[in-house]
């Protein structure tokens, strides 16, 4: 059975990668039909959907790092490019972070990525999801210190930890491609704005900081209130279910213990990977408001109790 769910298709992919981005492209030109027609109320909400569907482009980009969507590698690298443009992201930063994460999953310091005990409130959600001032001027001056040969100075031993001094070819490859995210986002905004186009840099240049409400719920979840320092997923890791679009918006990443446990599986078989697993897996909470409630009150009782950790009740275990 994991032989099947390991099997990557174009077709699948398509459908994912294409139909996220045609998505994306949909709310665009209804944004710019809107804003040419003066209707503000009509071009505000437009943005907002759209800026709310631009924020899991991150989860796209993290199945093409992953090379997991497509089974030719060209279309894979094609739109883990594309992906990547659109949010700012750069893949070979990320990749060396993320394969940490996965082999060392909150083993810290080997795994620093993710750092429990996450710190997250409701007033979180309020402070950033509409628009996130501070990740308005954190993404490009990230990326322009990058662009300059610098590493991001907020994380120093994490990117020691990934990019040594010694590793000199990847270090090159991060600098170069923080160059063309910047050079590119520069030409792409003169150039439109020249033109009158002034909405294309608002959508493709200036989106990633506004509409992040609904992904900030899907994303916190992965291990928020778990376990650190141990090899059982089923502890560090945190499965829930959710609607058909919002799983489709998330990549499946709600099944973020079956991702784990096989990170080799794409994002569209998690599903089937799920229900050949879930006699053995913790019963998972149905939809955000439960996932949350329950979340919440942990997160509560770990202000209280630094020490508390949340241990699910797994099949078969006392």
């Amino acid at each position: 059975a994991l032989r099947e769910l390991t099997q990557r298709s174009n077709t699948r992919g398509f459908l994912m990668a294409g139909v996220f981005i045609g998505l994306l492209v949909l709310l665009g030109v209804a944004f710019v039909l809107a804003t040419q027609q003066a209707l503000v109320l009509a071009s505000v909400v437009l943005f907002f959907c759209y800026a709310t569907v631009h924020a899991f482009l991150i989860n796209g980009f993290h199945e093409l790092v992953h090379g997991t969507v497509f089974r030719s590698k060209w279309l894979n690298q094609t739109f883990l490019v594309l992906f990547s443009f659109l949010f700012w992201g750069n893949p070979h930063y990320f990749r060396e972070s993320h394969m940490r994460h996965h082999l060392y999953t909150l083993h810290p310091p080997d795994d620093l990525e993710v750092r429990l005990p996450v710190v997250f409130s409701p007033k979180d959600v309020i402070r950033t999801g509409i628009i996130d001032v501070g990740l308005l001027w954190r993404i490009p001056f990230w990326t322009f210190r990058t662009a300059l040969g610098r590493l991001d100075y907020s994380d120093t031993e994490w990117n020691e930890i990934c990019f040594p001094q010694e590793s000199v070819e990847k270090r090159r490859e991060l600098f170069r491609f923080a160059r063309f995210l910047i050079v590119g986002h520069i030409g792409l905004t003169v150039g439109f704005v020249v033109a009158g186009w002034w909405q294309i840099p608002l959508l493709v240049s200036l989106a990633y900081p506004f509409g992040r409400w609904l992904h900030i719920l899907c994303n916190t979840t992965q291990h928020a209130g778990l376990q650190e320092d141990t090899t059982d997923f089923r502890l560090s890791a945190r499965s829930f279910l959710l609607s058909p679009l919002v799983e489709f918006l998330y990549w499946h990443m709600n099944y973020h213990i079956e991702h784990h446990m096989y990170a080799s599986v794409p994002c569209y078989n998690l599903r089937k990977l799920n229900r050949l697993l879930r006699h053995d897996l913790p019963e998972p909470p149905r939809g955000l408001w439960r996932t949350w409630k329950h979340i919440f009150a942990v997160l509560r009782r770990q202000s209280r109790e630094p020490d508390y950790v949340f241990v699910p009740e797994i099949p078969g275990q006392l």
